[in-house]
């Protein structure tokens, strides 16, 4: 795991949706997308300002969202990476019409805070994972402000990396990811939430990386990820819980290929990654669980280098897949739609620049769905990265993010 991951100051942060991506496929800008964020006195939804860190802010980037069910509201989550090699805690809420930044719980300047999932039950209930070197790696949010959520059951001297995180309901969450020891291996790890407290489930497979975690029901779930050898080969593993266990289930998918993310609805779920330059070469690829096979999807990925980086299943057969595709000239976010057992690709709003990706989608139907990830302010690896969201009603909206960025000229570290 740790030869795919990205160096945020002394700690590895994974966010495979999309750092796998450009590592596999090109290897030039590995390191940012999973860009930590340095937070800034810039006033939260919840009406109080973010701390500022030490450092000048170089670069941030989302990496998940999720819509709020029943309005047009959602949060974004990523990170903040400043000079001091420290990164922070990035979480924006769209309350329908702008992005405001919210307050994350504080932390010691000399500490390391980056998210990678999220998942919201409500406007008042809502959960995000992903890796606080001096906390827990789960975050709630009460409806007035993020506090740490502990976690019960994980072994003594070890701590916990959030993938993602997914639920059915306000008592039916599971979060994915890995436990690290002083040696730096992982072994996965399953966390559950029955709505009073977090437990871990370690499942002892040293090597398997976790990514992306997909909640139908509390006999239902999905996760995917992939256990990885010396030589970084991937050998490609879906999960499927039954509400008693987790269990690994064969695929289609060809060694050495990664899967990046799950989705599920009822008894469909969708599978989406890409290709590795360890092992055989693989394609960007889309599979569907239609209940009792896997069916591979031909999808219309733009030509060049795809990389299908998270998906998103809709109840009545709706899908979306997105993710960037890569050329000599750099990379572009796309997105495609399968409904009515046909897919079309849809015209996304220019950023104004070149290079961007997209790592994580979130809907609550047809006409509310959410998009987003990050692009470069200027050339890949020589210029920041700033958060880059698009909302869909009829059409691909770019909205105006908060989260600030570096100056035009600064460098991504690690890139």
């Amino acid at each position: 795991m740790a030869s795919r991951q990205v160096h945020l100051g002394v700690r590895v942060v994974s966010d495979a949706r999309a750092h796998h991506a450009i590592r596999a496929a090109w290897g030039t800008a590995a390191a940012a997308l999973a860009l930590a964020v340095l937070a800034t006195g810039t006033a939260s939804a919840a009406g109080q300002p973010v701390p500022p860190s030490a450092g000048a802010i170089l670069s941030s980037s989302f990496s998940a969202v999720s819509a709020v069910p029943r309005s047009a509201d959602a949060i974004a989550v990523g990170t903040i990476y400043g000079s001091s090699g420290r990164g922070r805690d990035l979480i924006e809420w769209w309350n329908g019409s702008k992005w405001t930044l919210m307050k994350s719980p504080a932390m010691p300047s000399s500490a390391n805070g980056s998210l990678s999932g999220v998942w919201v039950v409500s406007k008042s209930d809502a959960w995000a994972g992903g890796y606080e070197s001096t906390g827990s790696p789960l975050l709630h949010w009460n409806g007035r402000a993020w506090s740490f959520s502990p976690v019960s059951g994980t072994p003594a001297g070890t701590s916990i990396s959030i993938s993602a995180i997914e639920g059915s309901s306000a008592s039916n969450i599971w979060a994915v990811g890995g436990i690290y020891g002083n040696s730096g291996q992982s072994t996965p790890v399953e966390l559950h939430f029955d709505g009073t407290r977090w437990t871990a489930m370690e499942q002892g497979r040293s090597g398997l990386d976790l990514q992306s975690v997909a909640v139908v029901s509390p006999s239902l779930a999905w996760s995917v990820g992939g256990i990885y050898g010396n030589n970084g080969q991937s050998t490609p593993v879906v999960m499927k819980y039954n509400g008693t266990s987790w269990s690994a289930l064969s695929t289609p998918v060809p060694k050495g290929a990664e899967v990046a993310a799950v989705s599920a609805t009822g008894s469909i779920a969708w599978i989406v990654g890409c290709c590795s330059t360890n092992g055989p070469s693989t394609a960007a690829f889309a599979m569907v669980w239609t209940g009792s096979k896997w069916e591979t999807q031909k999808v219309p990925t733009p030509s060049g280098h795809p990389w299908i980086s998270t998906v998103l299943a809709l109840p009545g057969g709706t899908a979306w897949v997105a993710g960037f595709v890569g050329s000599t000239k750099g990379e572009s976010p796309f997105v495609d739609r399968f409904a009515k057992d046909k897919w079309t690709s849809s015209k996304l709003p220019a950023t104004g620049h070149a290079n961007g990706y997209i790592s994580g989608m979130s809907g609550t139907g047809a006409t509310n769905v959410w998009a987003v990830g990050a692009y470069w302010t200027g050339r890949i690896c020589q210029s920041p990265t700033a958060p880059l969201a698009y909302d869909y009603k009829t059409s691909w909206v770019l909205t105006k993010t908060v989260a600030p960025s570096g100056a035009a000229t600064a460098a991504v570290p690690h890139c």
